[in-house]
């Protein structure tokens, strides 16, 4: 039995508002640990026999957020498709099994995927893995598995699966093999045909779900063969495959990463797979012609403290809560506060009679909600986003290739940075033509380039950049190097570099 994970790494940085941003979303964010949610995922898989290296579909913008990550881990990935925007989980999916079964860099096989979203939190790993092995044979019989949660309360953020009759394993091509090898297949009442799709029903009707058992949570996760999928999509969304095909037959690679054709890509609609495929293949559905449709889906049950960390609250569920029913992070000091989730990252928050509220703080925003209130954050951050404001896009510690800088004080004619240059590597050759730099550097040292001179910086040392003066910073020890740099001029923005040379193949302002 192997398995090929299937990781969507997109995202737009909305429900978790200040904390994750259009440039770095909640995914690549440390939220219930020392590793992100991608991290975790890709973890999740790469230590289990049962799968081959994963493919990782995300966007042109974060393709070095996904490569450092998984350096930090130690872990690699078969390939990395970049999106050139997102176009939502069918064209990303369907770009992915185009590529797996390219004869010239697939697996030239028809192995079981399985899709993830790298923004879970799974609590038992283990009966994880163990469900993934029970729900195997459905997938390499040619059903497109679907895994359903069973509900604890009546949540409105996610979309429902009615279930609809038990599939027997005597039914199901392969079961007797897979219990045979140990791999699961307990019993019959966690898999059921698909009898419906419900998407983020009103509070009274989540109500009903729930209560009459007939329904689960949609997971959002997926598994199946590659050719099931391609079948699925042509004979439901014929439209999206071509343009993917077009895409994928166009596109470049580059290392590690393949990059779809833009113009092809984008013609795709922004549609998930559940409105794509899933919710055309229940066990009553007919096509328009009155043909009956021939994918199979099925829903699994997923018993493992499951959570989409979809919002606040959603992730105060999995933290954990003191006795006042408190969510505390960070600098926080509190006194007569009840049922609250207070977070701070960059300053001290103090809270004094209060209760049910939200409170988040970064070092450029303050988020204060109700907590019935918090998944409306989401329309602040589209009004943010009209505004081009830079407080929905991005933070003001900002992940490079080469490392990271943080945005320590500004104004239109000057600019104040802390860099942190990682081992082994450098900023690219560069020039300005509308300002000029200082730098200090504050631990290690470093090697600089500027105009035709070559020299080290040690600590305490400094030097100045004029304005088209061309300039690299290169980091050859084994040490991050920390650097204060100050821009001043008329123009402070990135997009004020001119690259000459660089080792991560970035144009003017990427």
């Amino acid at each position: 039995m192997k398995i090929t994970p299937v990781i969507l790494v997109g995202g737009s940085g909305t429900r978790l508002w200040p904390i994750s941003r259009e440039d770095q979303p909640k995914q690549f964010l440390p939220l219930l640990g020392s590793n992100s949610l991608f991290q975790n995922t890709v973890d999740r898989v790469v230590k289990n026999k049962i799968y081959n290296q994963p493919l990782i579909v995300g966007n042109e913008k974060h393709r070095f957020l996904i490569q450092n990550q998984l350096k930090e881990i130690k872990a690699e990935s078969d390939e990395i498709i970049l999106e050139p925007s997102g176009r939502n989980t069918a064209p990303a999916l369907t770009l992915a099994v185009l590529r797996m079964m390219d004869s010239t860099h697939g697996i030239g096989d028809d192995d079981v995927i399985l899709v993830l979203p790298a923004d879970h939190y799974i609590g038992d790993e283990i009966k994880f893995g163990n469900t993934i092995k029970s729900a195997f044979s459905l997938a390499q019989s040619g059903y497109i598995v679907t895994f359903g949660i069973k509900p604890v309360h009546p949540e409105i953020g996610y979309g429902y699966i009615k279930k609809g009759n038990v599939i027997k394993s005597d039914s199901v091509e392969g079961a007797e093999k897979v219990a045979k090898d140990g791999n699961g297949f307990e019993n019959d009442v966690s898999r059921f045909e698909i009898e419906g799709f419900v998407e983020k029903p009103n509070k009274h009707t989540a109500e009903t779900f729930v209560k009459s058992e007939a329904y689960y949570w949609n997971s959002g996760i997926f598994m199946m063969k590659p050719s099931v999928w391609i079948n699925a999509v042509n004979e439901l969304n014929k439209d999206l495959f071509n343009y993917c095909e077009l895409a994928v037959l166009n596109g470049d690679a580059d290392g590690y990463f393949y990059r779809p054709n833009k113009i092809e890509f984008e013609k795709c609609e922004n549609i998930a797979i559940d409105y794509a495929v899933m919710e055309n293949i229940g066990s009553s559905n007919e096509m328009a012609s009155g043909s009956r449709i021939n994918t199979k889906g099925c829903v699994f049950e997923l018993d493992v403290q499951w959570s989409d960390v979809g919002s606040w609250l959603s992730l105060a569920d999995v933290l954990n809560i003191n006795n006042d029913s408190n969510i505390l992070k960070g600098d926080v000091y509190v006194d007569s506060t009840t049922n609250s989730i207070v977070i701070a990252n960059n300053r001290m928050v103090v809270t004094v009679g209060i209760e049910n509220l939200v409170i988040v703080e970064t070092g450029d925003a303050v988020l204060i909600s109700e907590k019935h209130s918090v998944q409306l954050v989401k329309n602040i951050v589209g009004k943010l986003k009209a505004e081009n404001r830079t407080e929905q896009q991005k933070h003001l510690k900002i992940q490079r290739p080469w490392g990271s800088f943080e945005i320590l004080d500004q104004s239109q004619e000057y600019q104040v940075k802390k860099l942190l240059i990682n081992p082994m590597s450098a900023i690219s050759l560069q020039f300005h033509e509308h300002r000029s730099e200082h730098w200090v550097v504050v631990k290690g040292q470093v090697e600089v380039v500027k105009g035709e001179s070559l020299f080290v910086l040690k600590e305490n040392q400094s030097t100045y950049v004029s304005k088209g003066e061309i300039h690299r910073l290169l980091n050859n020890s084994d040490s991050v190097v920390e650097i204060i740099e100050v821009q001043t001029g008329f123009v402070i923005e990135e997009k004020d570099i001119v690259r000459i040379k660089d080792d991560y193949n970035r144009h003017l302002s990427s």
